[in-house]
């Protein structure tokens, strides 16, 4: 899916490509990239969802055991190696949720929740 959003001091539109991940019927996307710390405490934006763009509002969440539950829950949806795969993440096994939260608070990911708007 595509994010389009507004820097929060320059307010430059910017576009970025980002692997959609869902878990109880929530949209989310992980990343360690820069354009992460404009949505903390949230900020609008909008998403391209198959095809088709829509509002929303984009929440960074940087608890890494909230980080690593969700990173568990797609190894285990999608088994470790392909999970691995989807997250971009280079684990070897089939870590626990604190291995995978020790790892997200030492490579920098946060979380980014997508509500509708």
């Amino acid at each position: 899916m595509v994010l389009h959003w507004k820097g929060r001091k320059t307010g430059q539109a910017y576009s970025t490509p980002v692997s959609r991940r869902e878990q109880d019927g929530k949209l989310f996307a992980m990343t360690r990239a820069g354009f992460k710390h404009n949505f903390v405490g949230g900020a609008p934006a909008e998403l391209v969802v198959d095809g088709k763009r829509s509002p929303y509002l984009a929440t960074a969440i940087d608890d890494p055991d909230v980080i690593g539950r969700r990173m568990r829950a797609v190894l285990d949806d999608l088994g470790p190696k392909q999970g691995a795969r989807a997250l971009a993440l280079t684990i070897e096994g089939d870590p626990t949720e604190a291995e995978l939260a020790a790892y997200a608070a030492a490579q920098g990911y946060m979380l980014l929740d997508f509500e509708a708007a």
